[in-house]
């Protein structure tokens, strides 16, 4: 819902899509991966630290609702893995 396409741009929300926020375009970028590609299960998504909490819970369900496994790479101390140095910690 919100997405339309134009002849050279994409819009979410009658914005043009790299006009909307990050955490938007991550959760556009994360509905079309699946909408695509539904055999394929496994989404990573970088950056997950410019979501916030409504954003990673909409994603939360989208993953859920498509039986999706989904990383998220997030910086800073509520990470349930930690990776430092190339090491598992």
């Amino acid at each position: 819902p919100g997405l339309s396409i134009t002849e050279d741009k994409l819009f979410y929300k009658d914005a043009p899509l790299r006009d909307c926020s990050a955490a938007e375009q991550i959760r556009v970028g994360a509905m079309l991966s699946i909408a695509v590609a539904p055999a394929l299960r496994v989404l990573l998504i970088r950056d997950g630290s410019l979501m916030d909490d409504d954003s990673l819970e909409i994603l939360r369900i989208l993953a859920y609702n498509n039986d999706f496994q989904v990383w998220v790479e997030v910086v800073g101390p509520d990470a349930d893995i930690t990776i430092e140095g190339g090491r598992v910690k």
